[in-house]
């Protein structure tokens, strides 16, 4: 469901989306990299991607509430993480 804040690939998607806004403009190239996501399992979060951009234009995400929602799935799934979020930034090759 788009609209469940409970699903952890919102907490993904909202962390994805602030970090493609973090330079004042989202790059095709940073969507595009979001479907590294696909790869692990989680189904596509494109949809949740876009919503948490339109969202994000209003009212700025909480960023610290998602990672401290993120941290209890463990080390090694933040350090999958945050190599895609790192591949989403460099993805424009404006980091």
């Amino acid at each position: 469901d788009l609209y469940n804040e409970e699903d952890p690939r919102r907490l993904v998607a909202r962390l994805a989306a602030a970090v493609m806004a973090a330079d004042g403009r989202v790059a095709p190239a940073e969507l595009d990299a979001t479907a590294r996501f696909n790869s692990l399992g989680l189904g596509s979060i494109a949809r949740l991607v876009e919503d948490e951009i339109r969202r994000a234009a209003a009212q700025p995400p909480d960023i610290d509430a998602a990672c401290a929602e993120l941290a209890t799935l463990g080390r090694p799934a933040a350090a999958v993480l945050l190599t895609i979020l790192t591949e989403i930034a460099a993805s424009d090759h404006d980091v």
